[in-house]
């Protein structure tokens, strides 16, 4: 499938929507979160797009963690996405409380969850309808799930990985497992990884593939996907700081 000026839709799900949504990306030890900011390179079958990222330990305690991602074609701004996240950890527990995600260009959507722990319940809204989702221990949003996978594998918890999503009307689970090591040459430098897969269902064609960096605190280093319809997608590191350090 081509990607093109006539096809937005296309773009924006395979590169934009598929980086931050899936890409995974936090610098963590084996006990805390460390903030840190990073910068990607991403490409869908001739589409380009610069992505960020960036977590913050805020005054209140909490932590405000954000992506964002700007695809261009001919040198033409076709659609920027911002997704948030503000969470706090109680003991070694994300605990997401508030995600908001826009997506503006030639498409435009928006969607927003907040999360009531006490009631153990979340409100999902998206455009004017709203509603409410039951939550269980470590359910994590679409955003904050992305510090939860490296953490699990600076923690050495095992080769398969587990994690609750609120998404649109319910909780979403998925799965992941490591699948080997690599030295990965990069824009930083050279970088020992642990590669992880997602798992699909038996009859999904999609194939997700992450490298995390295992002596930068499990920092992504790189991403490859294939979708169902074929159109590969990358995103490699470009920079990346930790804790006003840059590499």
């Amino acid at each position: 499938m081509k990607l093109s000026w006539r096809n937005p839709q296309t773009l924006i799900c395979t590169l934009a929507i598929s980086v931050l949504m899936i890409a995974g990306s936090s610098m963590v030890t084996a006990q805390s979160l460390t903030t840190f900011s990073s910068e990607y390179s991403a490409s869908a079958n001739g589409i380009k797009a610069k992505a960020s990222r960036k977590l913050q330990h805020l005054d209140d305690g909490s932590y405000h963690f954000e992506n964002t991602l700007t695809a261009k074609f001919a040198g033409a701004t076709l659609a920027t996405l911002i997704e948030t996240s503000k969470f706090e950890m109680i003991g070694q527990l994300i605990a997401p409380l508030h995600y908001q995600y826009s997506l503006t260009g030639i498409s435009s959507e928006s969607k927003l969850i907040d999360f009531d722990w006490q009631a153990m319940l979340a409100v999902s809204s998206e455009a004017s309808k709203s509603w409410t989702i039951d939550l269980f221990k470590n359910t994590q949003d679409p955003l904050s799930y992305h510090l939860v996978l490296p953490r699990y594998l600076a923690n050495q918890t095992g080769n398969l990985f587990e994690i609750p999503i609120a998404d649109g009307v319910g909780i979403e689970i998925q799965r992941f497992r490591i699948i080997g090591e690599e030295v990965l040459d990069s824009a930083i430098g050279t970088l020992n990884c642990v590669i992880v897969e997602r798992i699909k269902e038996v009859d999904d064609k999609r194939t997700t593939t992450i490298w995390f960096a295992k002596d930068h605190s499990y920092l992504l280093a790189k991403l490859e996907q294939t979708t169902a319809s074929g159109i590969t997608i990358s995103l490699e590191l470009e920079s990346a700081s930790l804790e006003k350090a840059p590499f």
